[in-house]
């Protein structure tokens, strides 16, 4: 998408591939540190660490996958290719608020399942 849809789409193209790479990043940091968790002789319990990195991994994800940026949206703001823009319509603001709070809940949840698996995995081995 390329133009500012309320409770939908508030970033461009560019925007999203940053939240691809960071996202991208926050994985490879989860992962480095389960493996290091998992094959020290540190308590299994330590896995929980990784909730954050994959906090960060997922929503940054689904942000760039829906087109969404939560930051954006609590400004009350879009960007679409260095074009940035206020929204200035109250409903819409308060879309945009609410798809926040669900994709930062989607991504909490999503995170806390992935810790828990993963600690499952890592105690079990």
């Amino acid at each position: 998408m390329s133009e500012y849809v309320p409770g939908t789409c508030n970033i461009g193209e560019r925007e999203r591939r940053r939240r691809y790479r960071v996202a991208y990043a926050a994985f490879a940091l989860a992962a480095a540190y389960v493996l290091v968790v998992a094959v020290t002789s540190v308590p299994a319990a330590l896995v929980v660490g990784a909730f954050a990195p994959l906090a960060v991994g997922v929503e940054w994800y689904v942000q760039g996958r829906e087109s969404f940026c939560v930051r954006l949206a609590w400004r009350g703001a879009f960007s679409f290719g260095g074009d940035r823009g206020t929204v200035s319509d109250a409903d819409a603001r308060r879309r945009d608020r609410r798809h926040a709070v669900e994709l930062t809940a989607l991504a909490l949840l999503a995170a806390a399942a992935l810790t828990a698996a993963t600690y499952v995995a890592v105690a079990a081995a």
